[in-house]
Parts: structure tokens; sequence; C-alpha cells
């Protein structure tokens, strides 16, 4: 009796004892993510973790249940058979990739024989491919996000230089539509294959070496911009990064045009003062030498001399001007601009054999900077005379007018010459800076600094030009208003 009660303790206390574990099992596998099914010999479902009830649309009336009854379909299918199999001969298979039609799911299953049925463990493929979809698609979309947003034009190539991806940025930087994926660079974009272009060395040494590089090149017609490039290597090619720098490349030009012109200004100032210098010694030996003429010719010859420093007196003060000017406008007539100016330009006139027709129907004065402006019509004329070499005509004429774009009243001052014209390709370029069409003979520096001028004092400067066998010539007509403080306003027009 005793040894059928000792029995029966111990018989329950190894039931308990199971039981806790079979508890602390299930909620072991309840966290896995893979589904874990137990079958008897019955094909009876006695356990279904989680996932397995999940994967496999099972409710709770389903544990206790026959495995064929509750999916008819399976018995006849691949993984319906290893059951059976592993059932019968105690040996465990693995079968990938098993389509189950029901479900419309992919499973890899691992079937393992227990003393009273079978085990099977098994995964929900499509969800883990789902899951990986999902955060690949987040991470995408924020790559796209980036790429979208960023200063920098994005190309990326394979390994046979094709274009399989460009952001918007590269698209519209070099005007590219949907066309070019897939087509070689080179081909897609031959205009930037040019003579010493160094991307093709840089782009090969990151395809095949598998190093970065860098560079800045200029990219001609139809593009006509500078660009920061970097070339860097990755798993399927290189990715290419590159940023317009025009804009920068023309801040640093500009610094060098104005170093240039305030080395241009400075020297011009020095020579203006050491010419002076001697100038005004030899002015006052004339003056003695006077006192000592006897001869009525060496008068006469004193007096050529005098006039002839006077006018290199005058010559040195333009050019002091250009580095010096007044501080305070004043009003003056274009008569006395244009006659200090063309007694400058006398003698030069008379042995070009240029007739000077002047039509002065503006009699008003007018708020400049007188030097400034004597410059600016210094420049004109010796231009003209430059361009009629054999002779001709210079026309100089003012008259009263409006801008109608402001309602100023003001004056016009048209010097226009006979001479050959200028090139249609050149007179888009004639006021920028150390651009000549006179090659060593010129500095390009004149109607820059003449439109300068004519900005500072709110006027326009406008240019026309004629290669015409027969109506051949220049035209600049100069606005100035009447009473308009000078100050920094750019106009400029070429037409």
């Amino acid at each position: 009796m005793s040894n059928l009660v000792l029995t029966s303790t111990s018989e329950t206390t190894i039931s308990s004892v199971s039981d806790e574990i079979a508890a602390r099992l299930a909620l072991f596998t309840d966290k896995l993510a893979d589904a874990v099914m137990l079958v008897d010999s019955d094909w009876r479902i006695v356990y279904a973790n989680v996932a397995a009830r999940r994967n496999s649309h099972m409710t709770p009336s389903y544990i206790g249940g026959n495995l064929w009854e509750l999916y008819p379909g399976l018995i006849d299918t691949e993984v319906g058979q290893a059951y059976i199999e592993v059932a019968r001969t105690g040996e465990e298979r693995i079968i990938k990739d098993f389509y189950y039609i029901p479900f419309a799911t992919y499973f890899d299953l691992h079937v393992l024989p227990m003393p009273d049925g079978i085990a099977v463990h098994y995964r929900d493929l499509i969800t883990d491919v789902r899951e990986a979809r999902a955060a690949r698609d987040a991470t995408l979309k924020q790559l796209q996000q980036v790429l979208a947003t960023t200063t920098d034009s994005v190309v990326s190539l394979d390994r046979d230089f094709r274009i399989v991806y460009m952001n918007s940025r590269a698209r519209t930087t070099l005007a590219a539509g949907g066309e070019v994926l897939g087509q070689i660079l080179f081909d897609a974009f031959p205009y930037t294959v040019y003579e010493d272009s160094p991307y093709v060395e840089i782009y090969t040494r990151a395809m095949l070496q598998r190093e970065e590089g860098s560079f800045e090149a200029f990219y001609p017609e139809p593009f006509n911009f500078w660009l920061h490039v970097t070339a860097r290597p990755s798993e399927e090619g290189i990715i290419i990064f590159f940023r317009d720098v025009t804009e920068q490349k023309s801040r640093e030009a500009a610094l060098i045009r104005s170093e240039k012109l305030a080395a241009v200004g400075r020297l011009a100032s020095s020579i203006a003062h050491e010419i002076n210098n001697p100038l005004e010694s030899v002015m006052n030996l004339i003056y003695i030498a006077r006192q000592y003429a006897i001869a009525p010719e060496v008068e006469t010859f004193l007096d050529l001399a005098d006039q002839e420093l006077r006018r290199v007196a005058v010559i040195s003060n333009q050019t002091l001007r250009f580095h010096k000017q007044t501080t305070k406008p004043q009003t003056v007539r274009w008569e006395d601009l244009l006659s200090s100016v063309l007694s400058i330009y006398e003698a030069r006139l008379k042995n070009s054999r240029i007739q000077v027709e002047t039509r002065r129907r503006d009699l008003n004065p007018i708020l400049c900077f007188q030097g400034e402006i004597r410059q600016v019509l210094n420049n004109l004329v010796s231009n003209s005379i430059d361009a009629m070499p054999k002779g001709g005509r210079l026309i100089l004429r003012s008259r009263e007018a409006t801008n109608w774009r402001t309602g100023q009243r003001g004056s016009i001052l048209t010097v226009a010459d006979t001479g050959a014209g200028i090139d249609p390709q050149n007179q888009s370029r004639i006021f920028e800076a150390f651009f000549t069409t006179k090659g060593i003979q010129g500095t390009g520096l004149g109607l820059w600094i003449s439109c300068e001028i004519i900005d500072r004092h709110h006027g326009t400067i406008r240019m026309r030009s004629n290669q015409h066998e027969t109506t051949h010539g220049t035209v600049f007509t100069l606005f100035l208003p009447y009473e308009t403080e000078p100050s920094s306003a750019p106009s400029i027009t070429v037409a």
C-alpha cells in the first residue's frame, strides 16, 4: 500500500515538474519569431506557438484538431509527404522555399521526429522579406530626400561607365532627361570630352584602382560653366559628386581684375607725378629763354615748344585723374568738356586727316565729376581716331533728351566715326575689363572704366556699329541727367 502511495506521489511530482517545464518552454517559444508546431502520432496538433498560430492562420479551436482535416491540401504537397516520411523513418528533413498556395506564402521548414509524433520549425519568408523591404525602403526614402535637397549633383556609374542614377540637381545642371539613364557617360555627354580634360583619367583611376580623385574644370559649349568634381569608388562602380563653381570663379577673376586695376592706377599716378616734375622745369626754362630771345624765329620756336609742353601737361593730368578724382561734382557744359578733349588730339586729328564735325544743340550745364566725364570723352575720341588711320569723319553732337524709364531730363552726347566698325562677335564684350581688339597696342581698360564712370553718374552708354561696305562706322551715345548726384547704378546696353 505504501509502495502504491509512494509510486503515486512520485508520478504526481514528475507530472508537476513536466507541466512546469512545458509551461516555461511554451513561454520561451512564444517569444520566438519563428513558428514551432508539435503534432502527435494521430496527426493531432498538440501545440503551436504564437508565430505558428499567426503564420498558419490558426484559431484556438485548431489545437487538438487533425492536421490533415484542418489543412486538407497539405497532404499532397512536398511538405505533407515529408511529415509522413519523418514520422515513419525517424529522420529529420529540411525544406527550402516551399510555396503554400492557400496562404500565398513561402516557408523554410525543419521537420524533426519526436517520441510521439513530429515537431515542425518553420519561418514565413514573405514576412521577412517584407520587413527587410520596408527597412530598405525607409532607408532609400531618407537617402532620396538627402539627394533631392543637397546642393551637390550626384551621378552613379556602373563598371561599364553606364549612368544608373542622377539626382534632380544633376539633371538640372546638365540639362539631362531620363533618356540618359543606361547610356555610357562619354556618349551621353560628348561635349565634356575635350582636349586636356582631366575627368577621364580621374574617373578611370577611381573605377579601376579604387582611388578617390577630384578636380576643377571648365566645360565648354553647351554648358559654359566651371565644375568642382569628385569621383569616389563604390561597390557597383563609381559615384560622381559635382558642384557648379562658375560664380566663385567669376568672383576670383573679379578680384584679380581689381588688383590689376589698382596696380595700373598706382602706376599711372606715379608716372604722372614723375612727368610733371621735369615738365615744370622745362616750362620754366622756356620762360627764361624768352628773355634772351632776339631773333623772331627763336620766339616762334619757343611758342611752339611751350604749346606742345602744355599739351603734355594736359595729358599728364588726364593720366593722374585716372587714379585720383575730385570728390565734389560741379556743373559744366558739353562744349567746354569737348573743347578740352579736342585740344589734346589736335595734332593727331590733323595728321590722320580726320574732319571733325560738331553740332552743339544742348547748352545746358550737367552736374558731374568733370575729370571723370572728360576721361570718358578722351577715351571715345581716342578710339575713333584709332579706327580711322586713313582719315574719315568724327561727329560730335549734343541734344536735350529724356530717359523714358526714369523720366529724368538730361543731355545726350553722340560720338560717331566712319571707321571700319566693330566685329559683331566682339560687340558684346567691348565693356569687359582687359578686352581689347588693338592687340599689344591696347590695354582693354578704356571702355570698361568709361562704363563705370557713366554708371556712377546714373547715366547710360550705348553702342552700335556696322561693318557694311558702304555704311561702316561706330556710334557711342551717352546720356547724363542734368542734376542727379553721381553714385553707383549699373546701366550698360549694347545695341
